[in-house]
């Protein structure tokens, strides 16, 4: 519904759907690994740096691709559907004004992980730039986390 409430949706090329479809599967489940330390914030840090070794290697693939075709989105030249499970961790770990500070060590590690991957973030930006997104974020519960 975000996607078409911001009027990003284009017909894409066959490459970017097949790409946004692996991207899906693979993000599938990743947000939801965190929480073995949101939910019990006395596990080490040594969970989130397991999970950091998945979630790295997805951020990184993603970067590549968007380099070797030129892309500006994580899944073509117009927001997928992808875009917008990866603008969630964007929004949910590096723009969330609720951070609780027993979690800074996750922030950190996503703070990192947007660094290392500058095309990447810079979707994640443009797409924060979208009206809709704005009008979503503004509207969204605070997080807890």
């Amino acid at each position: 519904m975000l996607g078409m409430r911001c009027g990003l949706y284009t017909t894409a090329a066959p490459e970017s759907c097949q790409w946004n479809d692996k991207l899906m599967e693979d993000l599938n489940g990743t947000l939801g690994k965190s929480n073995a330390y949101f939910f019990n914030p006395e596990n080490p840090t040594s969970v989130v740096d397991e999970w950091r070794i998945e979630v790295v290697k997805i951020w990184m693939c993603m970067e590549a691709k968007m380099t070797e075709c030129g892309w500006a989105y994580v899944a073509g030249n117009s927001p997928m559907p992808a875009d917008f499970q990866v603008l969630n961790y964007y929004t949910t770990f590096c723009m969330n004004d609720a951070k609780a500070p027993t979690f800074q060590y996750m922030y950190d590690m996503w703070a990192d992980i947007f660094k290392n991957c500058p095309k990447v973030k810079a979707a994640m930006d443009k797409l924060c730039m979208s009206e809709g997104v704005k009008m979503q974020l503004d509207m969204r519960p605070k997080s807890p986390f």
